[in-house]
């Protein structure tokens, strides 16, 4: 495990790792591991960071992989895909950020 973050509301537990290709989410309420949503299929990755949005709505992965570093947005609950924000790569990509409205990340 390389970062792990919980839900404002404190239903969910999410684990990123060190190439793993995925990370883990756990529903709290279930007690049961809920989903595991892919980093960047199809491309070498290398770890991952997470981070929910203080609104809990959003969880960001940040994905540092050989081909280049990015944003993964996903939909807390429905856990579909959201945008995809690519990081400069001369910059090393550290785990998100969220002012604290939660706008911009």
């Amino acid at each position: 495990m390389l970062s792990v973050t919980v839900s404002p509301d404190g239903r969910w537990v999410v684990a990123g790792g060190w190439k793993t290709g995925h990370v883990v989410v756990w529903d709290l309420e279930g007690m049961r591991v809920a989903k595991h949503l892919p980093v960047v299929p199809g491309r070498n990755e290398v770890g991952s960071m997470v981070r929910f949005s203080p609104d809990g709505q959003w969880l960001t992965i940040a994905v540092w992989a050989r081909e280049g570093f990015e944003y993964r947005q996903w939909r807390v609950g429905t856990w579909e895909l959201g945008p995809v924000l690519p990081a400069s790569p001369s910059v090393w990509l550290r785990e998100a950020v969220y002012s604290p409205n939660g706008a911009m990340v």
